[in-house]
């Protein structure tokens, strides 16, 4: 309930922060990846030592601290319109914008059983925790050259190219994830990561 919208809000209010140099987001947002690769490469041997069990407070405890680090933003400017239900029919009724939400929510439905499961997986299948935490660190690995070209790629390419792009090579993904015969498959799987 709490965590699904983080992505969404923390990305929106890098963008507000950003104004005019929104074309950068790409720049900014490396700096998630390689904070996450960090934390994959702690977390994994640390779970392996304390169970899986310490990944709860563990998650607490970091949530705490982005709290506090989220309070220490900067205030981003808010233009608040109250919706209307007009401007919400129209969108509805508008083909493109109902395909492409459709096909977010599908993503988004893939993408969050594809992330919150893969360490079971990779687990049943005889996988360590070491091997979760490096396939995590090469999935952020991939990320970082396309969040540098991302302004570059978006003028070359447009949106909407790019979009499709990502989806073919996310279905292409989540295939080659579910047809793996070994666990370590993941690493080079992870690659993709990069495109999608």
């Amino acid at each position: 309930l709490f965590n699904a919208p983080l992505f969404s809000l923390l990305n929106s209010a890098t963008l507000a922060l950003l104004g005019k140099r929104a074309a950068d987001f790409g720049l900014y947002r490396v700096w998630g990846t390689i904070g996450f690769m960090v934390t994959c490469w702690f977390s994994g041997p640390l779970f392996e030592r304390l169970g899986q069990r310490s990944m709860f407070p563990a998650f607490a405890i970091t949530m705490a601290l982005f709290v506090a680090l989220a309070l220490k933003l900067p205030a981003a400017p808010v233009q608040s319109q109250r919706p209307s239900r007009v401007g919400i029919g129209r969108m509805v009724q508008q083909r493109g914008w109902v395909i492409f939400m459709g096909s977010v929510f599908c993503l988004w439905v893939a993408f969050t059983g594809g992330g919150s499961f893969l360490g079971v997986v990779i687990k049943e299948m005889g996988g360590s925790d070491s091997l979760i935490g490096w396939s995590s660190i090469v999935a952020a690995t991939a990320e970082i050259v396309p969040l540098f070209a991302s302004s570059r790629l978006l003028q070359r390419f447009g949106p909407q190219r790019m979009t499709e792009f990502s989806l073919v090579f996310f279905v292409i993904r989540m295939g080659l994830y579910a047809v793996m015969p070994v666990p370590e498959w993941v690493m080079a799987i992870n690659i993709l990561q990069g495109i999608t």
